[in-house]
């Protein structure tokens, strides 16, 4: 309880005359009784008159911490689990504010970046490296080699179906799989 009087100031008050308090979450005043006080301070009550209300009360004890939006830099509550989970350490307000951190940052794929593709289609045979799938030509997919997507030369091009791609991720532990552990084949 964090009282704005002194103790000789709340002796004159009468005894349901309110007395000011300072919220230990939100540092707002609010008014309490002099005798709900007195009953605080002789260990008689339950209360400790320490919050405004039950939601200054509740914010108290939840888990979580604040920290400021990325984008738009108000305050936002972050749960301490979610903190560790964080693998860029960034928080937003919603996903509004996400969305336009994300697309300002991130490097734009334009069609330039994915003349690969067409250029893979017309200098390798259009059809699976691996396993021969050939039958729908729009389902086959350009695989780098060095996994640089960069690196747009034909050498380290490939193409593959879906399949026998996901296999060569898989394989290598990149791509999707570069954070999971491989199950025992039997």
């Amino acid at each position: 309880m964090n009282l704005l009087i002194t103790p000789t100031q709340l002796k004159l008050l009468k005894s349901r005359e309110p007395a000011p308090l300072s919220c230990k979450t939100c540092n707002s005043t609010f008014w309490s009784p002099k005798h709900m006080i007195q009953k605080v301070l002789k260990g008689r009550c339950a209360s400790t008159l320490e919050f405004c209300s039950r939601s200054c009360q509740s914010k108290s004890l939840s888990k979580s911490i604040l920290h400021k939006c990325k984008n738009c830099s108000s305050s936002v509550s972050v749960a301490k689990s979610r903190i560790k989970k964080s693998k860029t350490g960034l928080f937003f307000c919603n996903k509004s504010c996400a969305a336009i951190h994300n697309n300002a940052t991130r490097p734009k794929l334009t069609p330039n970046k994915r003349a690969y593709r067409v250029k893979a289609f017309k200098a390798l045979a259009n059809e699976c490296n691996d396993c021969g799938y050939s039958k729908y030509m729009s389902v086959l997919q350009v695989h780098h080699k060095d996994k640089d997507r960069t690196n747009n030369k034909i050498s380290n091009l490939e193409i593959l179906c879906p399949t026998c791609h996901y296999e060569r991720h898989y394989l290598e532990s990149s791509g999707c799989y570069s954070n999971s552990t491989k199950l025992l084949e039997q």
